[in-house]
Parts: C-alpha cells; sequence; structure tokens
C-alpha cells in the first residue's frame, strides 16, 4: 500500500512538473494539440495538460527581422515586433513567413506604382505604412523598413 501511494504521489509530482511551464517575460510559446496549433502561452506561469498537449520553442514578442528579396526591385529589411499574440494565432510560430510574403506582395504594388521616381527613404516609408495596415489587425506591427533598390540604399 506505501509502495502504490509513493509510486503515484512519484507520477502525479513528475506529470505536474510537465504540466507547469514557464515562459520568459516578454515572450510566448504556441502550444499544440495533437499537433496541430492550439493557443498561446503567455508569459509567466502557464498549465498544459502534459498528456495531451506539449509547446513550442520560446517566441519572442520583438526584435523580428526579415530580409525580402523583391527580384529585379531591389531588397527590403523589414523589423518588427508581436503586439497580441492571440490575434496571430497559429503564426506566432513562424511570423517572419507571414511578414516576407506580404512585404513581397506589397513591394511589386509599390513598384508598380512608383519605382522609378521614388527615392529610397520614401519607398521604405510607404512599405512600413503599407505593412502596418495590412498587420494591425492581425497583432503585429513593422517598427521599421529599410529599401535597397538596385544600386541604392533608405531607410524609414
Amino acid at each position: 500500500m506505501e509502495f502504490a501511494a509513493a509510486l503515484s504521489l512519484i507520477f502525479a509530482l513528475l506529470i505536474s512538473r510537465h504540466a507547469l511551464q514557464r515562459v520568459p517575460d516578454g515572450c510566448v510559446r504556441a502550444v499544440f494539440r495533437r499537433g496541430e496549433f492550439a493557443r498561446i502561452l503567455p508569459a509567466g506561469l502557464g498549465f498544459i495538460l502534459p498528456i495531451l498537449e506539449r509547446t513550442g520553442d520560446t517566441i519572442p514578442l520583438i526584435g523580428h527581422s526579415v530580409d525580402v528579396d523583391a527580384n529585379i526591385f531591389g531588397q527590403a529589411a523589414v523589423h518588427f515586433q508581436i503586439l497580441n499574440p492571440d490575434q496571430i494565432g497559429a503564426a506566432v510560430v513562424d511570423p517572419e513567413t507571414l511578414v516576407a510574403d506580404a512585404a513581397a506582395a506589397e513591394i511589386a504594388v509599390l513598384a508598380e506604382r512608383c519605382l522609378d521616381d521614388a527615392a529610397p527613404e520614401s519607398m521604405a516609408r510607404q512599405l512600413r505604412h503599407a505593412l502596418n495596415q495590412r498587420f494591425t489587425a492581425k497583432g503585429l506591427h513593422v517598427v521599421r523598413c529599410q529599401w535597397q533598390p538596385l544600386g541604392g540604399n533608405g531607410v524609414a
């Protein structure tokens, strides 16, 4: 009887050790259930169901950067942060891909309108503005864009 109680206590301690997850300040973790995104675990102490759920890597909310090669138009660097991880949802696991795809699409639109007569700083500012309009509802904020046309440079 005592052996069963001790074994149960050890099992409960092991389960609780895996159930409690500490997430550092300024970060989140994605929680997956059956291999699919289920929810966001915010900073602090969180609880998961150890047998049913697992957590992914720690994801910082600030300091994200992605380089976008716009082929014949030039290159852009987009620096962004995650303001509301609940709004971004499953894309929180790889926000760089989301931003890179959107930036490439916006660059194509901007390049058709004004690439030849726009200064690099103006192009970077327009790109930042267009991306912020697109991402405000998704909980992302573009802090800075750098635009480098073929043979030049620019920052906004």
